[in-house]
């Protein structure tokens, strides 16, 4: 089950992993994790993660949608292309 994150620009990456991967790692087992950059690698400001059961996703949800991630409140929805 996907996840949309958004978060903040400037949001490191590493390698297939980035440091959103820590912060939503407390719902559940995530299987994938990364931001969106442009062309140059700067960041986006969204990414997506993919846990590995809906339930983990739910959980990712109701724990932390709204709360504080490097200083912005994170959004986290559903992905309806995941």
């Amino acid at each position: 089950m996907y996840l949309q994150l958004y978060c903040p620009w400037h949001a490191a990456a590493d390698g297939d992993y980035c440091c959103a991967q820590a912060f939503m790692a407390a719902a559940g087992t995530i299987e994938h994790a990364e931001v969106a950059a442009d062309a140059s690698g700067r960041r986006r400001g969204y990414g997506v993660v993919k846990f590995a059961s809906k339930e983990d996703a739910q959980k990712a949800m109701e724990l932390l949608n709204g709360h504080d991630f490097e200083g912005r409140p994170v959004s986290i929805k559903l992905d309806r292309y995941g």
